[in-house]
């Protein structure tokens, strides 16, 4: 999906699309990008992916 793109810049792309299908409600496939965005970060940057992976599972009802 991503051949013109760093390998570096796949998660960012990821998150951003969660984030995008969480606004408009798609929440399977917000939680699929959410899923690739966690694969793909570096170790040094987790820490984000899994704060804005709360904030769309707490969106999408997820209070546990």
């Amino acid at each position: 999906m991503y051949k013109n793109i760093g390998k570096d810049y796949h998660w960012k792309i990821n998150i951003e699309l969660a984030q995008t299908f969480d606004r408009i409600k798609n929440h399977i496939k917000s939680s699929e990008h959410i899923k690739y965005a966690i694969q793909d970060s570096p170790d040094s940057v987790k820490w984000k992916v899994w704060l804005v992976a709360s904030r769309i599972m707490q969106n999408q009802g997820n209070q546990e």
